[in-house]
């Protein structure tokens, strides 16, 4: 495509301009010009808008906007940009002062608290005119976004009209400024012109490529060497100028961040201005993409790393065209075949700079710990002395602007079919097949939609407890001589996690105050009777919470009919207990129901590009729904690798999952598939002709397991592990066992060993005798090496030594000297809501609670009630209790693998009511309170709780 002759990079330097993107010898990516700071008169009204816009955002004052898309005459300046009346630097100085204007005015209605802006409706003039402006800068026109291009390679200028225009200068901060600022702190000049100084330090990256690329053709090692240590140095003084300008000690550098003045207006600028827009992720940064090709990385597991893929396609045209290349070159591969130890040296040194432990991603997951840390604080330093009044503040703020936005857009489903596929030795138990159709949309828009969600995208779907789980929660409070007012009134308008949970229900909407017989059909049963067994008051602060979303894989869609199908199982636990989320999906009395679910990408399971390495997947429960979309995909792309899954099962058969291998997998030659039943008749069977015959039918599952690994291990081989958390840890350590340690580790670190862990984990699978254990602070503190890493969250104890090297976002953070006490909530928090896959890894590793005990918030308690018949109305009980409770952050959200939320930051008090213990709890009380109610229960009478709880739910 590019002539060897002339050279990539100047030959895009001859159609370098601001509708193309940059790409020039002198200046890398960023413009060999300066962009304009004024339009041609026609336009004047943008240029006088660009200069009062941080004016209306700093007084929150919508009017000025709304005059100005009243006062354009949009047709004269369509006209006028059509025949070509604006040059390439104006036309980018326009679009990037449209795209300011609608995100002010997006950044107004969300500060003062209206709803969500409508931009492309509500300023249809100047959203008109953004679309045109779009089309001419190479963007889509349809839906115009402002990305980093805009603010980034359009949007400064030297403070010094004389200054020239230079490297040197643009790697200096202090002589840029921001020609559209909405804010003009020190946060949002260094989210925008940051990356100005970042790219000046990158930019003889872009011609040292190309002379690496002309010493590859005549193999030029001389010439190598010396293009690669200039590669060093740039990303090194990059990285190091990163360190400085993202540094959130005061005090301790010339420039820092602070991290809650950054929440409140950068990031709450850069959320959409209309629902179709994408947010800006941060990842549509040209230089990211041009460094991950030079050294080769281009495996994206991780949802940030796709969506960084994904948005290569909104970067300048001459850019992608650099990109891809860097990517062809196959720079790394080139050097890893040299023989020459010195390249390889430089080269690993690169790599290092850029993505190691001491390079720019270090430096990144270092700053962006010890920011929260700091910023949000630790609850109490290592005296136990309190450090920061305002932590709740900061570290929600933090939260919320840390928000999934595809969380944000929930879909409603109405549940049409249930149909159980296979069955275990409980009747009650089994896998399900579980349709849903789309509510209320037209069939275009149903198409359109549905086109979004792909087989195996992970659906959270909010639960109700069932008569049966009510009726037992009724009983294991009668058995513990427990009795609570169900009629006492609760307002939940300051409480935010109720108030999202129930929006989720239609018969909720816009309703504050609730009883709690009505708020029980939705609560966490789970955590309040375990909760209440130990004579805890009731607190909505702390255990009367709501019912955690429960995640599960779609296995099919089908757009034309707007269904999609979700394979289930139903679970039932040693103690009899049947799983609240399976049994509300699969329960007949809930058909036709309706559940407002939220759509998340599929799991990290990416086809390898390599087709002769052998493929083995191994899958229990759910875990297998990704693997049946995974092989129709290796069917589709006639995949010749041999393939091998492994599912374990408690069913007694699988005839669902043998048709679906017959009708998906037909041109897959080389698959096999073992079953290893797990049930009350154990056994392994093969459902393909192809099998391992050392696998023997009455073998162990561990041993079946191990014989599979073993039969691959003398080769190279990628390996997939699906399931519920103890099944994939315990993958994990036959793997690591079969491959020795050093192996295991290059495989997840290359991506050949992917891991993914959604189902839902019985709490008594991993509860043991040692969680009361209590360590004091001196001794968690000592627990922080690679060979002994302990850390805290919520005042509980974890040893995570066996995870670190299995973490995918890395050890350094559980290792980092920025941590206090070893408390890792404000992190864990931030990054995990309310998943419950990091509930069930972070209790898996949980050894005990810390020792030293903080006075906490006042309760609100529920009053108790004598023995009656049915619950009466009574005047609630003003008493207050102080709970002491451990060491805990104040955390409104959940950590890289560990809880779900289980508290809000600000609760106004409500009017306290109560139930307390008629007498010590007994011991033997039976622990199975939310399977089936086997026998009967006349108790419930007595209590007055089953009549309260028939008549909330059959109001639902």
């Amino acid at each position: 495509m590019f002539s060897k002759d002339t050279g990539i990079v100047k030959q895009l330097s001859t159609t370098s301009n601001f509708t193309k993107g940059f790409v020039t010898p002198e200046f890398g990516l960023l413009p060999s010009v300066v962009p304009a700071s004024a339009l041609p008169a026609k336009f004047a009204l943008l240029d006088n808008a660009a200069k009062n816009l941080k004016t209306w955002v700093k007084e929150k004052n919508i009017e000025p906007l709304k005059q100005l898309n009243k006062e354009l005459n949009v047709p004269l300046l369509i006209e006028e940009i059509d025949k070509g009346g604006l040059t390439d630097s104006e036309l980018a100085r326009a679009k990037l002062i449209v795209g300011k204007i609608g995100h002010a005015y997006g950044y107004i209605l969300n500060a003062t608290g209206k709803a969500k802006p409508h931009f492309d409706i509500e300023c249809a003039n100047l959203f008109l005119l953004w679309q045109k402006l779009a089309k001419h800068m190479n963007h889509s026109p349809e839906f115009p976004i402002l990305t980093s291009s805009d603010t980034t390679y359009c949007n400064w200028r030297y403070k010094n009209p004389q200054e020239q225009h230079s490297l040197d200068n643009l790697k200096d901060l202090d002589k840029l400024e921001q020609l559209v600022p909405l804010f003009d702190n020190r946060e949002e000049i260094v989210t925008n012109l940051g990356v100005v100084v970042f790219e000046a330090h990158i930019a003889p990256v872009v011609h040292a490529i190309e002379n690496i690329v002309k010493a590859m053709e005549v193999n030029d090692l001389s010439l190598l060497s010396d293009q690669l240590d200039i590669i060093l140095l740039s990303i090194q003084h990059f990285s190091s100028t990163f360190a400085e300008f993202y540094n959130f000690h005061r005090g301790s550098g010339e420039s820092f961040i602070d991290l809650k003045t950054w929440g409140d207006t950068v990031m709450k600028a850069v959320i959409p201005c209309y629902p179709a827009e994408k947010a800006q992720l941060g990842s549509d940064v040209s230089l990211f993409s041009i460094l991950d090709a030079l050294v080769g990385r281009n495996k994206y597991e991780s949802r940030l790393g796709k969506s960084m893929q994904a948005s290569q396609a909104l970067l300048p045209e001459n850019h992608r065209l650099f990109i891809q290349y860097v990517n062809d070159a196959n720079i790394k591969e080139f050097i890893n075949r040299c023989e020459n130890p010195s390249l390889k040296m430089k080269f690993q040194q690169i790599s290092e700079a850029y993505v190691g432990k001491h390079g720019f991603f270090g430096i990144h997951t270092e700053v962006a710990m010890s920011g929260i840390v700091v910023t949000s604080g630790s609850n109490v330093n290592q005296s136990g002395v309190k450090l920061d009044t305002k932590l709740g503040e900061n570290l929600e703020e933090a939260r919320k602007e840390r928000e999934n936005p595809e969380f944000e857009n929930a879909i409603r489903f109405r549940i049409i079919d249930q149909e159980k596929i296979s069955s275990e030795e409980s009747a009650d138990s089994g896998n399900f097949s579980v349709k849903l159709k789309l509510c209320g949309t037209k069939q275009d828009k149903t198409k359109s939609i549905l086109a979004t969600i792909q087989p195996g995208s992970c659906v959270y779907i909010p639960i109700k407890n069932s008569m049966e789980h009510l009726a037992e929660f009724a009983s294991a409070l009668k058995s513990s001589q427990i009795t609570i007012d169900l009629n006492a009134e609760v307002d939940i308008h300051d409480n935010e996690i109720w108030q999202k949970t129930l929006r989720k229900w239609p018969e909720c909407v816009e309703k504050t105050k609730f009883t709690l017989g009505e708020l029980l059909v939705y609560a966490d049963l789970n955590q309040l009777v375990d909760s209440l067994k130990k004579g805890s008051s009731i607190n909505l602060k702390k255990n009367f919470l709501p019912a955690p979303d429960r995640v599960y894989s779609v296995n099919s869609v089908d757009s034309e009919n707007g269904t999609l199908n979700l394979l289930v199982k139903r679970q039932v636990y040693g103690s009899g207990a049947i799983g609240a989320g399976s049994y509300f999906l699969t329960n007949k009395e809930n058909l036709g129901k309706e559940v407002c679910c939220h759509i998340l990408p599929p799991l990290s399971f990416t086809l390898p590009k390599d087709k002769n390495k052998p493929i083995l997947l191994f899958a229990n429960s759910n875990g297998i729904a990704p693997f049946t979309h995974f092989l129709s995909e290796l069917n589709k792309n006639i995949c010749t690798n041999p393939v091998c899954l492994v599912y374990l099962t408690r069913s007694e058969q699988e005839d669902w999952l043998e048709m679906q291998l017959r009708q998906n997998t037909q041109l897959l030659p080389n698959l096999q598939c073992c079953m290893i039943y797990t049930g009350k008749n154990k056994r392994v069977e093969w459902l393909t002709k192809s099998k391992i015959d050392s696998v023997s039918p009455s073998q162990d599952k561990l041993i079946a397991i191990d014989t599979v690994i073993n039969r691959f291990k003398s080769e190279e081989f990628f390996a997939y592990v699906c399931g519920s958390v103890p099944f994939t840890k315990t993958l994990l350590d036959r793997l690591k066992k079969a491959l020795g340690e050093e192996r295991f580790l290059s495989m997840i670190g290359c991506s050949q060993l992917v891991y993914e862990a959604f189902s839902f984990t019985n709490a008594d699978e991993v509860r043991n005798a040692d969680w009361n254990r209590e360590y004091t602070l001196e001794e968690i503190n000592q627990h922080n090496t690679a060979e002994s890493c302990w850390v805290t969250v919520d005042g509980t104890v974890y040893d995570i030594t066996e995870f670190l090297n299995i973490h995918k976002a890395g050890r350094d953070m559980f290792l980092s000297k920025a941590l206090v006490d070893r408390d890792m909530t404000a992190m864990y928090r931030l990054t995990h809501k309310e998943s419950s896959t990091a509930e069930s890894w972070l209790q898996s590793y949980r050894i005990g609670r810390i020792k030293a005990t903080i006075a906490d918030s006042p309760a609100v308690i529920i009053e108790p009630q004598t023995h009656s018949t049915l619950p009466k109305s009574c005047p609630f009980s003003t008493q207050v209790t102080v709970l002491q409770g451990h060491h805990q952050l104040d955390s409104s959200a959940t950590c890289p693998f560990l809880s779900r939320q289980r508290k809000t930051d600000v609760l106004a008090q409500e009017k306290p009511v109560t139930v307390t213990p008629d007498r010590t709890p007994d011991v033997s009380t039976s622990q199975s309170w939310c399977g089936f109610f086997k026998k009967a229960a006349p108790v419930i009478a007595i209590i007055g709780v089953s009549a309260a709880i028939a008549t909330v739910y059959a109001n639902k």
